[in-house]
């Protein structure tokens, strides 16, 4: 096998076909994700306790990221001024 050679013969593909299997995936992946929120969120609804931790973790992310960013920023500031 030569160096820049590929071994399986390739078929160029149209711009259509591109797009068609990149819309393709697209919704795939869109539809998916759906099915698996929707899931969840059933799940957590029907178990409150879980639902609970679910939402005191949310809270805890957002917190420690706004917490972070303030310190990203004041850095920031810091170092341009």
């Amino acid at each position: 096998m030569h160096i820049g050679t590929h071994p399986i013969p390739r078929e160029e593909v149209s711009s259509t076909q591109l797009r068609d299997d990149l819309l393709s995936m697209l919704v795939a992946g869109h539809e998916t994700t759906g099915s698996a929120l929707t899931w969840t969120l059933y799940l957590l609804v029907n178990n409150p306790d879980k639902l609970a931790k679910v939402c005191f973790l949310f809270v805890c992310l957002f917190v420690g990221v706004c917490v972070c960013v303030c310190i990203v920023v004041e850095y920031v500031l810091w170092w341009w001024l």
